[in-house]
This record gives C-alpha cells, structure tokens and sequence, in this order.
C-alpha cells in the first residue's frame, strides 16, 4: 500500500478544528439490535461530514457539526455492544467502548448517518465487494456500480416519488465510501439494502428528478437528471418513468485500423481534472490508419520503437482537440454517446462511464488545515512534522491508467524518465499529463507492440512512480523517492543474469534515446518492483528502475526474455562473460556488479592520522599556497575534508568556492552527492533532493543511503527503509554524528510503517553514538514515539516531558508541541490554553518547518475561535518566513480559504460591521477572482448598508467599479452605487457612479433601472424637467412612482395623483383586507388628490376601498383624507396631515425602491 508523506496525510472527516463554534443541533440517536449487528442511526437535520473508527476496542465518531447528542436510547437497546458514550467537550466527538471486536459499517441515508456493528461470531460474507463510483456533472449526477461480472438489476422509483432504489439480483458488499455527507446535487443520500439473495442501494433524490440506467460491459451505471419541462428546459414538468438506456457503441483507433467493438469496460479516457466533456463523433472513414502511422512512425510491427527528437512526433493541441476536447478538459478516444430517450438532454448525459468519475486524476496541493495535520489519532501517535521535513515545491498529481493492463514498467534514462505499460493509451494521454501537472514540460507517447511508451520532460525533481490501487494502475507524479519499495535481486547463473520478479511481462524492444542503440525493457505487474541501482556488466547495464527491468545491452549477442525463473539477461547460444562470485561457490550467486561504483573516501579524506584543527590549517594553507592552475583542486581536497568530518556547512561553503569559477564542476557525481547530502544534514531536502535523485548518481552505491534518507523526509518509508538496508555496511566510515542522523530518519520512517521491532534498532545505535543528554534527547523523542505505539501512554509521556526541558533545542520544541496537542485531544486543556503555550513556543526554535507547522496550527486555533484577524497574521508570518516554499503556498490557500469562510461563509455575520470592513481592508489582497471576489465585497457593502453605515460602502463599492469590474458586472455594480449615493443624499456623486459605469451589457431591467437612478438623482439636483424628459413614456411602476416624486416636490399635485392613479390595486372584494403594500399606495393616492383638491376622485377612492381600509392600520388616516367632513378645505387638511407620523413617508414613493436596491445588490439584472 502506497504511504502518503507525513506533511501530505489528508485524513479527510475528522473534527474540523479551523471553523467557528457554531449554535449546537440537537441530534437525536436511535438504536436497534438485529439478529446479527446493531445500529445507531443519528438524526442530523441535513448532511453532515463525519468520520467513523475503530481504536484500541473504542468507537469513534467524529463530525463536522457540532451538536448536543441525544444518547438516552442507545444503552438499553444496545448494551451488549456498547457501552455508556463519552462525548467531547466541544460536540464534535463521541466514543463508545465496544464490549467486542465487532466489525464496523457505516453510511449515509439523506442527513442520517448510520453505523453497524457486526458480531465477531456472524457468520463470514462471501458476497463480493462492489464498488462505487460517484461523479458530479453539469446536468446529471452519475452513480457507477463496479461489478466485475454480469448481473441482473432493476432501477424503481419509491412509490411517494421521494427516492428511488437500486437493485441487484445477487448479494453484494457495497463500498459507499466515494459518497461523502456532502452530498451531490441531485443525489442527497445513499444507504444499503441487504437480504439474503440480493443487494442495493436507496437514492434520496428529489422527486422531480429523472432515472436514466445502462450497463457498460458488467458495469451498472445510474444517472440522475433534474426535470425537464416541456421546452426542454430544467421546470417542474411530469416526471417521467425511469429510462433504461443502450450501453453506447465505442470506436476506437487501433494499430489494425478501426475496430467497432462492445464496451467491455469503460472507453479509454485519460483522467482529467475537468469534468467529462462530450466525446466526438466517429473518425471518419478513411482515417483508420492515420494514428497508427503517426503513432509509430511507420515501422514495421515488432521494429524498435524509437522517440529519439528528431523522430517523435508530439501530439499538437489541435490534435488533442480533435480526440474529445480542449486543453484541460477530458480527452480520450473518439467514440459514440449512448442513444437518449429524450432528443433535447446535453450530449453528455448517456456517455459511458470511465474512471475519472471518482477517484478522477487530480492536482493535489499540500494542506496544512488543523484536521488535516492533527486529527486525535495523528496526535496520539506523536506524528507531528519535525524541523526540517519541508517538501519540494512542485505540485502533485495522481492520474489513473485506466487503459493499463497488468504489466507496468518506469525508469529514468538521460534525464528524462519514461512509463512503459502493457495496453494502448488514448491518443491525448500524454497531452493530459500535461495539463495535470505543471512540473512536465513536454510529454509524448508512442505505441510499440500492444504496448504504450510514454517520454515526460520534466523539471529536477518530479518524479513518476506507479501504484496500484484496488488492482487498477495509478501515476503519481510528485516530488518524490525515485526508489523501489521492493528492490529486485541479481543473480548469476551459469552465464546467464537472472532476476526473480513476479508476473514479467512481455519484452518490449526500444531504441535507447541515450546511446541510440537498443533496449530492453521488461512490465512487472508488482507495483515497486525495481532495481535500486545502476548495474555495469562487461555486455550489458542494468538502468535503475522505480518499477521494472530495463537492460541496456553493449553487445549484439545480448538477448532478453522471460519465464518461470524471472527475467533473464542471456547471450542466445553462447554465455555472457561474466564469472560467478565467490570462486565457485554455488549454482546461484549474487553478481559482483551489484556493489554498485564507489564514489566517497571518507576514510583517506578524514586525515585520521593527525588531530582535526591541525589537518585542517595544513589544507587551508595549501589552497592559498597553490598556484592559479590548480588552487580548484586544493578547495576540492578542503570541502573533501570537511565533509568526511560531517560539516555539511562548511562542506557547501567551500564546494560553492569550488564551483564557482568553473559551474560545471557542480555536474561531478562526487561533488553532486557531497552537496546533496550537505543539503540533507540541514534539512534542505528541496536542494537535497534536486541533487540526490540525479541519473548521475544512479549507480553509485555511496548515494543509497542519502537517498533512503531523502526518501524517508520526502514520505516514501517502505523504498526509504529498503535503501537503507541495502547500503547499511557503508556508514562506518562517516563519522558518529552524521551515522546517528541517518539512524534517526530511519527510525521514524519504520515507525510511520509501525514497524517498531526494527525502528527500535536504529534508537539503539544512534543512542550509542550519541555522546551528552542533547545526543540523547532526539532518540529519546522518538523512542516516547515507539513507547505510544506500543501502548505505553505513561512513559511515553513521561519521556515526552523530560525531553521538553533538555537543552537540545529542536527536540525540546517539537516535544512540547506533540505535549500540547496530546493535552488538547484528551480535554485537559482547552483552546485559549492551547494557543497560550504554542504562542510561548513561536521562538523556542525558529527558520525551518517547524515555526510554520506552528503558525499553522496557531491559526487553526485562531479561526476555531473565531478569532480571524489572528489567524490570518500568523498564516501570513509563516508566508514570509519561509517564501518559495511548499509551507509558504500552503498558508497562502488556508487564507484565502479563511477568508472566504468570513466574507463569504457568514463569518463576518457575527462580527460588527466596522471590524468586518477593517477585517477586510488589511487583507484585501486575498479577494478571490470573480465571481466570489464581487460577492464577497457584496455581502460586505449589504452590512454596511444595513447599519447605515453608507460612505464606507460607497468607498468599497467605488473600487470596485472603477478598477476591477468590466462589462455587464461593472454597469450593474455603478447603479447600486448610484443607489447608495442617492440614500446619502448626494444626488452628483450618483450622477458619476452612472456615468463611469457605462456600458452595453446589461439586461433591459438592468437599462430601465439606471435610467430611473439618473432621473432620481437629476430631480434632487433641482433639474426635474431633464429628469421627466428621461421618463416620457414610461409607465413601469418605478417610472410612474418616480413621476409622482418629481411633480409632488414641485408642487404639481394633480400631475402627481395622475401617476400614482396607474399603481392603484384592484378592487378588493367585499369584506376582504388588503396587503400592507396596497394600502400605502391607496393612502399616497389619497394624499395627492387632497392636496390637487379634487374631491370627485376621492371620493371614488372612497368607494373602491374604504371597507378594506377600515381594516387597516392605517384606518385613521384614510378618514381624514378622504372622508366627508364638511368644511375642511386642503389647507386644513393638509395641517391635520402633517400630524399623522406616517405621512411622509406616503409622500415619498421611490424611497422603499431606492432602499432595496442599495441593500439588495441592486435588485435583479
């Protein structure tokens, strides 16, 4: 199994310590005993991440949410399986103690999760594993059932129309785990349902939705489409039954032209980071034959294929677009989409399942989020980064090799490195790698003999490495040990080389892009099956292989083939010149090649026969004696010196004197391994790595050894722990100190693989060279490590807090460190003294990782307080600290992700609205691009607008407008600001915001509304005949109000009551009440006609809606304006108006419009 580095360990569903305390759920548990398991089903409201585990006979369940659990019912139900729970201070956790081994089973079902607990003693299930897949597209979301033989299924919809559910004729154990309590967007929730005969799966899925199902060879694929109404667009149309749908027909090129063929498994995509795009047509006829030449260059079959650069041919983006899309999306192998039931559904809804569904090919970057790098169970175990652990900052990709048949084989030759895999790849496969990850400059590809060979072009220190993953082939490219996790053996028999592997493939015969002769090379279908070295025999070479056998031959009677024994390097009829070691000893010996060539003399470079201060003024002196010609040679024999004594910064010093007047020095094998080594004695594994997993030093034996430790720092444990092995009897020469550290970097890479038997040698010899309590503080800090595995809490512990006041400053603060966190997941301190005592720890040791893991982990803390100005300075001091590095990128995205989990999440909701704009102001630089970035300042401008606070959102909005937003976005973020401005009573500033957000974008009530703000705003400059002019002909209810405004503050009442006579209500019926709305304008018409004196209309006004008045709040004030009190002229009444608080805002109609758009975002577009 492939182990992620320990800065790289995402253990996805744990407590996410980064979020805001948030008001607790109350989550109800119910329990139930079957004949077999019991079950706890929990009652969350909506879907919740969560995380269930079994450790050291606990069960535990960790979620996202926090909550106050409900845990009446579970003891009297379930008592011979659990017993009484033990929640976490902070809701997020509960732990159960098992009364038993019981096996654990967990899922979703819409917003409930639910856990099984299986009886040790229940009979075994022999039902095979199933499992599916889960891919989210633009109009469906798609379910992949991945049985590996022929089943019966039915696909029904439950009878309320609220789910629907799966059924196979045959017993399955379903893997659910690709679908996380997120949920799709279609598809809320999935649960099992078992029987004895068969098995399947309940949807929760709107009812509104559509089922559509096929089958690709024995895979059953479920799609779940939104409704469509009758145009053809998604609506609320019938919903239809479910459709079952013809497995599409795929064509595809091959080597022997176009072949039609049944879908036996998924086409043959290359996994992208984008979603599936609709595949091409057919090739036309005529064009079967073209990729075969293009591809092969017209050889004959079974030729050497050759990608020398002036004969390959790379693969154009044009071409890659022809093959099933663009640059960054899914391309693949032409084909046809299955026949659709409904004409008018996207292109993409019937197209055939593949495997980037999920798991899809993806960029991962490192993350740093406190759930990530310190769950509990991470904590306990004291896996914390230690100082030093930095990876390379190159980005880090997994693609899946669908097409990939057993056979896998991948080296590096001349700086290049190279995947040879049984199958044929889709024709845009290498454009894909591409794509996937920035590191590969160039990739091409060729097919040879029913096999792919891919060539990637890549910056120092990427490295592709194969893995297998539930049988399916996987590349990983990252910066990463170049080592095999399971290096292969040489052997000499009788004239012939054999290596026993596991399952060789077939030979593929190549042309070397090195030399231009041939070579050999030899798929295994082992995952980390390689040579660790490079191996020189008199006819032939054996390259160095991350999985794989690749022989170089020098003589042409040189043959390669496979069998029962292995691989076997043989000279046809007559035997290859090379002698058994051991003079004679047995029929099968180990070849001497395999020492590997020797580049180091640290022995003779020590000058052990004279004290060290003497040696090394006699070396200095001759430097500055030697002549010009040969004064390089004398600092070479210094930085000799040097480093044969351990000093690695003495060591770079003088090698960077070395080289410096002659760069090419630095390509030296021997000088390249003592910097590298240099690097990684101060843990520059970056450097280190750049110069350690150079092909140069592939054949050196003297390089293993650094390798293994820059595997071990770089997370590859199993190859770290196989180099060492294999180079262990060449670290008596090095001195004590530089041994002990390489003891110590394998020691803590045998405990990440929890091999403590063997870490505990290491401990034991890097404790003997070790000389004073400092020495012995850093193996005692891994040795509390071993203890904890082991299951002694107590002393490790105790070890723990006696290394925390030695006087070895790196140990001292990485074990206070893990001391704080292990108080912290046990509750005997809580947040605020957590953060105290790391704040205490921020320059205990200081300039490598360790200072940002806590940055990190202080900003974590921060934001679970919410607490966020904290969390951002300290995520932007390990920025700075440590630029152009990994750490540097990763606290760049935990702030960009903080920040929109404040402005966009609802965390600035709880904050005041002039500390969320402050918030803002002094880390503006991390608003995202647009769209969130425009609706981020939006949510700010609403606060702001809500509090009154109009200037400061003015001031926010205006930047936007005239220096970020273009287009349609631009005009409609000016008339919001023009809103804001008219609220403020600054009618120019309005008149500005409209005229510097011109444009033609913009829907037509996008159009009508600036028009109307413009008129507004020349009205309150006086200027009320240019804004009538603007609103001629326009009888819309914001034009017919804004009407009445204008003439009502000139005095026109007549004018005004003939505008708002257009907004009146219909007659109510009798004895019916009106809405609030209507009444308003009943009483502003009311207001008007009294102050034009026209008496006649209001008494009709009267009539038409006196009797709903009389229901209103608002009854008073109707009567005094329009009932019939003889005597009153509109003087009077006008005075008596001016008592009734509601009538001014009766006279101002726009003013409730104008106010919407201001807080609203403008309105709609």
């Amino acid at each position: 199994m492939r182990r992620a580095p320990l800065y790289l360990s995402l253990l996805a569903g744990t407590v996410l310590a980064a979020l805001p305390a948030a008001a607790q759920e109350t989550v109800r548990i119910r329990a139930g005993e079957h004949d077999d398991f019991g079950r706890l089903v929990f009652d969350w409201s909506k879907p919740v991440r969560y995380r269930a585990y079994v450790q050291d006979g606990q069960l535990h369940l960790e979620f996202a949410r926090r909550a106050a659990f409900q845990l009446g019912g579970v003891l009297p139900t379930l008592g011979d399986y659990v017993g009484q729970a033990a929640a976490g201070p902070h809701g997020y956790r509960l732990t159960f103690p098992m009364k038993d081994d019981f096996g654990l089973k967990h899922w979703t079902s819409g917003p409930k999760v639910v856990v099984d607990l299986k009886a040790p003693n229940a009979p075994p299930d022999s039902a095979p594993t199933v499992r599916m897949r889960v891919g989210e597209h633009d109009t469906f979301d798609r379910l992949v059932f991945d049985w590996s033989e022929q089943v019966a299924y039915s696909v029904e919809r439950a009878p309320d129309g609220k789910g629907a559910r799966v059924r196979f004729e045959r017993p399955a154990k379903l893997d659910l785990s690709a679908f996380n309590g997120d949920g799709l967007p279609r598809v809320k929730g999935v649960g099992e349902v078992e029987s004895g005969t068969n098995s399947g799966v309940t949807l929760d899925i709107p009812p509104q939705a559509r089922l559509r199902h096929f089958k690709v060879g024995p895979k059953v694929v479920v799609d779940v489409l939104a409704a469509k109404a009758a145009d053809g667009k998604p609506g609320d149309g019938k919903v239809p039954d479910t459709e079952e749908t013809p497995a599409p027909t795929v064509t595809a090129d091959s080597d022997d032209g176009a072949v039609e063929r049944k879908p036996t498994r998924p086409p043959e995509k290359p996994e992208e980071l984008a979603r599936a795009v609709p595949e091409q047509a057919s090739p036309k006829k005529g064009d079967a034959g073209a990729g075969t030449d293009a591809a092969t260059g017209g050889d004959e079959p079974g030729a050497p294929l050759s990608l020398l650069p002036e004969a390959k041919k790379a693969l154009s983006r044009s071409a890659a677009e022809e093959a099933g899309g663009s640059a960054g999306q899914n391309v693949g192998t032409s084909g046809q989409d299955a026949p659709d039931a409904e004409p008018e559904a996207d292109s993409r809804d019937a197209s055939p399942p593949d495997d980037s569904e999920r798991p899809r090919s993806r960029v991962t970057r490192v993350s740093f989020s406190g759930d990530e790098r310190f769950p509990p169970q991470k904590v306990a175990r004291g896996l914390t980064p230690q100082p030093g652990e930095m990876p390379p900052a190159i980005a880090a990709s997994d693609l899946g090799l669908p097409w990939a048949k057993r056979h896998v084989a991948a080296y590096r030759r001349d700086g290049d490195m190279w995947l040879v895999a049984a199958g044929r790849a889709p024709e845009a496969f290498a454009l894909s790698v591409q794509n996937a990850n920035p590191a590969v400059r160039k990739a091409t590809q060729q097919s040879h003999d029913g096999a792919t060979v891919v060539r990637f072009d890549a910056i120092p220190g990427l490295q592709i490495r194969p893995r297998q993953d539930e049988g399916r082939w996987q590349l990983s490219l990252a910066a990463q040990s170049a080592l095999p996790s399971r290096p292969l053996r040489v052997e000499v028999r009788d004239g012939r080389v054999v290596i026993p592997v596991e399952a060789a493939g077939p030979v593929v015969d190549m042309a070397d892009p090195g030399a231009g002769g041939r070579l050999y090379v030899v798929p295994l279908a082992g995952a980390g099956q390689g040579m660790s070295l490079r191996r020189d025999f008199p006819e032939f070479t054996l390259l160095p292989t991350v999985v794989g056998v690749a022989v170089v031959p020098k003589a042409e009677h040189v043959a390669v083939s496979t069998g029962e024994e292995g691989v076997v390097i043989h000279g046809g009829a007559q035997k290859l010149a090379i002698s058994n070691p051991g003079h004679g000893g047995g029929a099968d010996a180990t070849a001497d090649a395999l020492n590997g060539r020797r580049l180091l003399d640290l022995r003779a470079w020590r000058r052990a026969d004279e004290p060290y201060s003497k040696a090394r003024r006699r070396l200095q002196k001759a430097v500055v004696d030697a002549p010009p010609a040969k004064k390089h040679l004398a600092r070479l024999e210094l930085a000799r010196f040097y480093f044969a004594h351990g000093l690695a910064a003495e060591t770079l010093g003088a090698l960077d004197v070395y080289t410096e007047q002659a760069p090419r020095r630095a390509e030296d094998p021997q000088v390249r391994l003592m910097a590298g080594a240099a690097h990684a004695l101060q843990g520059e594994w970056r450097e280190a790595g750049e110069a350690l997993t150079h092909p140069s030093l592939d054949g050196a034996l003297d390089a293993l050894p650094w390798r293994a430790a820059h595997a071990a720092a770089t997370g590859a444990d199993e190859a770290a722990v196989n180099a060492f092995h294999r180079s262990e009897n060449v670290l008596g020469a090095y001195p004590d100190t530089v041994r002990k550290r390489l003891h110590l970097a394998i020691a803590e890479a045998r405990l990440r693989l929890g091999d403590t038997k063997a870490a505990k040698h290491n401990l034991e010899v890097a404790r003997a060279l070790g000389h004073n309590r400092s020495d012995r503080a850093e193996v005692d800090y891994l040795l509390a490590r071993k203890l904890l595995a082991e299951g002694d809490v107590e002393e490790a512990e105790t070890l723990w807090r006696d290394v925390a006041t030695s006087d070895h400053a790196s140990s001292r603060a990485r074990a206070r460190f893990v001391m704080v966190e292990r108080d912290l997941a046990a509750d005997r301190i809580d947040r605020k003294e957590a953060i105290a005592r790391l704040e205490r720890l921020r320059f205990a040791w200081r300039g490598d990782s360790f200072e940002a893991v806590l940055l990190h982990r202080l900003a974590d803390l921060y934001a679970a307080g919410a607490e966020y100005r904290r969390a951002l300075t300290a995520l932007r001091q390990a920025a700075s600290h440590l630029p152009d590095t990994a750490w540097a990128q990763g606290a760049a995205d935990r702030m960009r992700d903080i920040f929109k989990q404040v402005f966009l999440q609802g965390g600035a909701d709880r904050m005041p609205p002039l500390k969320a704009l402050a918030l803002y102001e002094s880390f503006r630089e991390l608003t995202p691009a647009e769209p969130e970035g425009d609706r981020m300042i939006s949510n700010l401008v609403d606060r702001l607008v809500e509090v009154d606070l109009l200037e400061r959102a003015a001031d926010l909005l205006d930047g936007q407008v005239r220096h970020r937003l273009a287009g349609a976005r631009r005009t409609k973020a000016g008339a919001r600001l023009a809103s804001i401005y008219l609220l403020d009573a600054k009618p120019g500033k309005a008149l500005d915001a409209l005229d510097i957000s011109k444009g033609t974008g913009g829907s037509k009530v996008l159009v009508d509304r600036r028009r109307h703000l413009r008129a507004r705003a020349l009205a309150k400059l006086h200027r009320g005949d240019e804004a009538l002019a603007l609103l001629r002909g326009d009888n819309s209810a914001d034009g017919l109000r804004l009407k009445a405004d204008i003439h009502a503050d000139a005095g026109r009442w007549g004018k005004a009551a003939d505008a708002l006579d257009g907004l009146l209500p219909n007659t109510p019926k009798p004895g019916a009440a009106m809405a609030e709305r209507n009444v308003r304008q009943v009483l502003r018409s009311a207001v008007a006609l009294t102050l034009a004196g026209r008496r006649d209309e209001l008494d009709g006004l009267q009539k038409r809606y006196g009797e709903a008045m009389r229901q209103s709040k608002h009854a008073e004030t109707f009567r005094l304006l329009a009932g019939s009190e003889d005597g009153q002229g509109v003087s009077t009444i006008a005075q008596r108006l001016a008592e009734v608080s509601q009538a001014k805002a009766f006279m101002n109609t726009f003013q409730d419009s104008l106010q919407q758009q201001a807080s609203l975002g403008g309105g709609q577009s």
